[in-house]
C-alpha cells in the first residue's frame, strides 16, 4: 500500500498563497558587507536646517623652504676654510620654520662661533640656535 497524505484543495491553495505573499511585499534582504557605513554629517536631520563650516586654513612655510635653508647652511659650513672638513661634517643642521638648529662637537669654541656665523649668513634664516660644543680639552 502506498501511503499518501491527502490535503484538501482549499488548504493547499491557502498554503501556496502564504508562500507567495512575501514575494509581493516590500521586504528587502540586505547582506552584510565588510565596509563601514558612510554617514554624511554635513546635512542635518531637519529638512530646512543645515550648517556650513568655515574652511580651516593652515599657513606655514613650505617644507621645501626649510630643506633649502638646511642645505645652504650645510654648504656654507662645509665650504668655510676656517672649519676643517672632518669637523664641518660633524655639525648637524636642522631647520624648522626658518629657524636653524646646529648640534655636534668641534675642536675649538671658535669653530662653534664660526658655524653660527655661517648659518646666520644664509638668506632666509630667521634665528640660529647653536648647540655646537667644543670637545673637552679644546681651546
Amino acid at each position: 500500500m502506498n501511503p499518501r497524505i491527502r490535503i484538501p484543495a482549499t488548504l493547499a491553495i491557502a498554503a501556496g498563497s502564504m508562500l507567495a505573499v512575501p514575494a509581493l511585499a516590500d521586504i528587502y534582504v540586505v547582506t552584510p558587507s565588510n565596509e563601514a557605513p558612510v554617514i554624511d554629517h554635513s546635512v542635518s536631520a531637519y529638512d530646512d536646517a543645515y550648517y556650513v563650516e568655515e574652511p580651516i586654513i593652515v599657513t606655514a612655510p613650505a617644507a621645501s623652504d626649510d630643506a633649502w635653508i638646511t642645505q645652504d647652511v650645510m654648504d656654507a659650513i662645509g665650504s668655510d676654510p676656517r672649519i676643517p672638513g672632518d669637523v664641518g661634517t660633524a655639525i648637524g643642521v636642522s631647520t624648522y620654520r626658518q629657524d636653524v638648529t646646529l648640534t655636534g662637537r668641534v675642536v675649538t669654541s671658535r669653530q662653534a662661533e664660526i658655524a653660527s656665523e655661517d648659518a646666520h649668513s644664509v638668506d632666509g634664516v630667521n634665528d640660529v640656535d647653536n648647540y655646537v660644543r667644543a670637545r673637552v680639552g679644546g681651546s
